[in-house]
């Protein structure tokens, strides 16, 4: 799993006019997201989530 910092770069680049196409695949639970003690679906933050979907 990715850590926080990765996730906050992730979601940077996704509010980019230019934005890549992202590709997440977990097949994880609700689980503690790397480098912090909050849980989420996926371990992935909630504001990246949201912006995937």
């Amino acid at each position: 799993m990715l850590a926080i910092e990765c996730f906050s770069f992730f979601n940077s680049a996704l509010e980019n006019e230019m934005a890549p196409i992202l590709v997440i695949a977990t097949k994880r639970g609700i689980t503690t997201i790397r480098g912090t003690n909050y849980k989420s679906p996926h371990g992935i933050p909630i504001d990246p989530l949201i912006a995937c979907i």
